[in-house]
């Protein structure tokens, strides 16, 4: 009698496996962390702000900039004033523009920090990017980085030469510039001409405008300002 045989062996029928579970987002980047990758690290930093927007933190660099502004800016307006005076020969009275500067520097980088934010979204919406109004407000927050050596840059300034404040803090300027394309490229995903457009066209339509507005001025006025000038000259 013939033996029946066994099955044919095959391999085992793969069981089934719970899915294994994602791994833990990677831990926030902390505030000096972001300051430290927006100066040094831009681009990795950004993707990293792109993914997961630490808004809180980085308003806190907003503020911080805003307060070193802040000081440094009523340190100068109380010298240049205390200098106005002195050279009007005590007929003006003593003033102090300390609150007002402390006001204007405390809120006035967060409301730039809002209308760039609404201009370059914007901006890049028209030019076809794709990105979140959050994401921009986090990389634009950190572009602004540089702006903490402003107030070293302002008291050189005024302790060794004008000059040198003015020359240094267009370098910062510039510095800025570069992180926000940076910033735009990240968070719209951007090819880099097209985030500089998007950085660079309101800046242009601005000093367009300005000066259409300057030309309208003049023209307007001419006829007043005829009136006020000495006739034509003529030489002897």
């Amino acid at each position: 009698m013939e033996e029946t045989g066994s099955p044919a062996s095959g391999p085992a029928p793969k069981q089934w496996e719970p899915p294994a579970e994602p791994p833990p987002p990677a831990r926030g980047l902390g505030v000096l962390e972001l300051m430290y990758g927006a100066l040094f690290t831009p681009t990795a930093t950004f993707r990293q702000v792109v993914a997961r927007p630490p808004l809180g933190r980085t308003a806190l660099i907003v503020a911080f900039v805003a307060i070193l502004g802040a000081i440094v800016g009523t340190i100068s307006a109380e010298r240049e004033l205390a200098a106005g005076l002195e050279g009007a020969g005590g007929l003006i009275p003593p003033l102090s523009l300390g609150p007002i500067t402390v006001f204007f520097g405390l809120v006035g980088p967060f409301v730039y920090w809002y209308f760039q934010t609404a201009i370059f979204h914007l901006t890049a919406s028209l030019l076809g990017g794709s990105g979140g109004v959050v994401p921009l407000m986090a990389v634009l927050a950190l572009g602004s980085t540089p702006q903490v050596f402003t107030a070293p840059v302002m008291l050189l300034g005024m302790w060794v030469h004008s000059s040198l404040g003015t020359w240094l803090s267009t370098g910062l300027g510039l510095w800025s510039l570069v992180l926000y394309v940076l910033g735009v490229r990240e968070a719209y995903r951007f090819p880099t001409g097209r985030a500089v457009a998007t950085v660079l066209l309101p800046v242009i339509a601005l000093l367009v405008f300005l000066g259409i507005a300057i030309v309208l001025f003049v023209v307007s006025f001419a006829p007043l300002f005829r009136q006020f000038m000495p006739g034509p000259l003529t030489l002897p």
